[in-house]
């Protein structure tokens, strides 16, 4: 049976061209676990794509009890946010890789496309992260 969790985190880096939100501690979730280091990356250029971004999921992941002829998977969502909280873009329901040994680490790298407004840009502080196992 999944369960979930979400947290909200303040980013970690800010540029004109890059927001980063690193995860400073370990997050868990059921018999799941996502590393801390792990990070989410939005890369954004306003000359050749207003209003699109690259996202970025750099994670590391483990189980510490997947079942027996089947295996846990880290699901992870994320919500760029204002200091108000207003939603600026979205990017996810990404899968993590299936772990299906115990405690063994598992890294992952996912990338997709965010639409975005760039109006808002500067203005994203935190990133909400929404994620199961």
């Amino acid at each position: 049976m999944a369960t979930h969790g979400e947290q909200t985190l303040a980013l970690t880096q800010s540029s004109d061209t890059a927001k980063i939100c690193r995860l400073a501690d370990d997050i868990g979730v059921g018999d799941c676990v996502q590393l801390a280091g792990s990070y989410v990356y939005l890369f954004h250029d306003l000359e050749f794509e207003p209003d699109l971004a690259l996202a970025v999921w750099n994670t590391t992941t483990y189980s510490s009890h997947p079942q027996a002829l089947y295996h846990d998977t880290w699901h992870q969502s994320f919500t760029f946010l204002t200091d108000d909280g207003q939603i600026v873009t979205s990017v996810g329901r990404w899968d993590g890789p299936d772990m299906s040994d115990a405690n063994k680490r598992y890294a992952v790298r996912k990338t997709g496309t965010a639409v975005i407004n760039p109006d808002l840009w500067d203005q994203i502080t935190q990133v909400r992260w929404t994620y199961e196992c």
